[in-house]
């Protein structure tokens, strides 16, 4: 028995449970085809995230993250973002310790924006990086704080691949998500 999978899937379970409350319908059997009537009537931002996460739940296409390697890839360890490809997509960061969605983005680039803005860089001039938001609200003051921080607060993340998307078609999933998800960093 591997105690650290075990604690792994306990983590994702926990991960997901937070992304189940606001969206109930989560769980409901997935139809083999869409009612294009039933997608397009309001309220579609929630018929629209429901059944992207449904289809990325049943084809397996998400990625858990953990706050280990969170922590790995704040900390540059080499080849820690091996584990998020280098492609189009949508992204869900959560606390477990406060039982919140943090932040719900997208990009053209999902290692970039996760290991590299996200997690290193920083600017400080807004809020909407977590290393920023954790800089001002959680009373970061050096690197090692940032680290002891993504601990503290437990913070996961589930990435969702989109090979082949423009722009326009991640902003129509990001914008759905954040209507049902009721995150915390803008």
């Amino acid at each position: 028995m591997n105690v650290f999978l075990d604690d792994e899937k306990q983590k994702e379970a926990e991960t997901w449970q937070i992304i189940r409350k606001g969206v109930p319908h989560l769980d409901d059997p997935m139809p083999n085809q869409i009612d294009l009537r039933k997608l397009f009537t309001p309220p579609m931002h929630e018929n629209l995230g429901t059944w992207f996460l449904q289809r990325q739940k049943a084809d397996k296409t998400w990625r858990f993250l953990s706050t280990d390697q969170l922590i790995a890839m704040a900390s540059k360890v080499e080849t820690a973002e091996i584990d998020i490809d280098q492609a189009p997509g949508v992204y869900i960061f959560c606390s477990l310790f406060s039982e919140a969605v943090l932040k719900v983005g997208q990009s053209k680039d999902l290692r970039n924006r996760i290991a590299c803005e996200h997690l290193r860089k920083g600017s400080m001039n807004t809020d909407s990086l977590l290393i920023d938001y954790a800089k001002r609200n959680w009373s970061v003051e050096k690197e090692a704080d940032w680290h002891d921080s993504l601990n503290a607060n437990e913070v996961t993340a589930l990435i969702f691949p989109m090979y082949g998307s423009g722009e326009v078609d991640r902003l129509l999933i990001e914008h759905s998500l954040k209507e049902m998800l009721h995150f915390i960093i803008p």
